[in-house]
């Protein structure tokens, strides 16, 4: 990945400090309010290191949605 700094221009290639791949567990619900909507939360724990040289760099993400379904005869 590059970057750039912003006050003196220069460009700075900073993949080795990554890692290549990650993996992860992910846990979600859906509730249907309706017979099309729904909502439903997420969440994704990441198992492996994204930074080469900090120990506590696993990623975390959760996420809240709202969903529409479109053949709504078949469920």
């Amino acid at each position: 990945m590059k970057c750039k700094d912003g006050d003196t221009k220069e460009s700075f290639d900073n993949k080795e400090d990554f890692k290549k791949a990650d993996f992860g567990l992910l846990a979600g619900a859906e509730y249907l309010l309706t017979k099309r909507i729904g909502v439903g939360a997420r969440v994704n724990w990441g198992l492996v290191k994204v930074f080469t040289d900090w120990d506590k760099s696993r990623q975390r993400v959760y996420q809240v949605f709202v969903s529409y379904r479109f053949n709504a005869s078949e469920f």
